[in-house]
């Protein structure tokens, strides 16, 4: 021990070199691990609490070892709300299978396509569907890659789920229904939803995006500040590890460029209290939107889910969109 001390007083700026090299490879593997655990779906078990619900030990103990997060089951069908559907199996271009619940709408005006969350599936989105289906529209909720009833075990958060969403929408295309195709996205779903128009060819007559974060970066770095902890440089090193991984560039997975290439009419939803995807940033996908858009603020609103907040408030904007910006004032009705 004392010829190391001796040595380390002899090299100061040497050994302060190798103890920057120490921590700086420390930190990327840390971060790799918990890029692999963040986008590696689990078995069934234990999972991860939301950062805002880790107590201080969960927090701890999750900065080592990373989230756990098991594939998530259907907990409910269209079903709950008396409302009969259809399983459909959707082939991917990869040649993954999607599951889907096709509710049907005896003399619909359209079609509305719904995507869920990270780490959630369609179960979720229910609720929603159910408002749709009221207005007179059939929906399709369909469960991305490695959630729900779909095959996969590996999330890009947003950006390989946008196959999905197009292979979904070539899907709906060929259901026949008339009427405009909508396409309603939450969180992932949304920036998922995003990318799928601006680099998948897919042209909706209209999207709806609740709560989508404006980059990947904005949404890591806000894990962090939810939990309490600096993010940088953790939050950077976690999105390259996380791209790196799954061979695209992490940082460059930022729906408010995605919007840039959106001329459907657009409506972003999003909750004033929203820590994830701030009004903020989601802002900013409405301002470089390249065709006519809307955005809706709820007060009191969290991350998700605007509907269980203000269900009346939520309905009004979603109707008064479609009726408004939809040709021929997109029919909407109310059963």
């Amino acid at each position: 021990m004392r010829r190391l001390l001796a040595w380390i007083l002899r090299h100061k700026k040497l050994s302060l070199l190798i103890l920057l090299l120490a921590l700086f490879t420390a930190l990327n593997i840390s971060a790799y691990l918990h890029a692999h655990a963040m986008t590696h779906i689990a078995g069934p078990g234990y999972r991860t609490p939301k950062p805002a619900d880790l107590t201080f030990l969960q927090k701890v103990v999750t900065l080592f070892s990373g989230v756990r997060i098991p594939k998530t089951r259907n907990w409910q069908t269209p079903a709950i709300l008396g409302l009969p559907f259809t399983t459909r199996r959707i082939r991917s271009e990869e040649g993954l299978t999607l599951e889907a619940w096709h509710v049907a709408a005896p003399g619909s005006i359209g079609l509305v396509l719904l995507h869920h969350g990270y780490a959630n599936c369609k179960a979720s989105l229910v609720k929603e569907a159910g408002v749709f289906h009221g207005m007179g529209y059939e929906t399709l909720l369909v469960d991305s890659r490695a959630c729900g009833g779909s095959d996969g075990l590996i999330t890009t958060v947003g950006y390989d789920e946008a196959r999905d969403v197009a292979a979904a929408f070539r899907y709906a295309k060929g259901l026949g229904v008339r009427g405009p195709i909508i396409l309603f996205g939450q969180s992932m779903g949304a920036a998922a939803v995003l990318r799928a128009i601006a680099e998948e060819g897919v042209a909706p007559d209209a999207a709806i995006l609740e709560c989508p974060f404006n980059s990947l970066l904005a949404t890591v770095k806000h894990r962090f500040e939810i939990m309490g902890l600096p993010s940088f440089p953790a939050a950077h090193l976690l999105v390259f590890w996380g791209g790196a991984q799954h061979g695209f560039n992490g940082f460059a997975h930022a729906p408010e460029q995605y919007a840039k290439k959106v001329r459907c009419p657009a409506l972003l939803l999003v909750g004033a209290e929203d820590r994830q995807s701030t009004a903020l940033e989601v802002r900013s996908i409405f301002e470089n939107l390249a065709g006519p858009g809307q955005i809706e603020v709820f007060e009191g609103g969290g991350h998700g889910d605007q509907l269980s907040v203000h269900p009346e408030a939520w309905k009004q904007a979603v109707k008064a969109f479609l009726r408004t910006k939809l040709p021929a004032g997109g029919r909407v009705g109310s059963r």
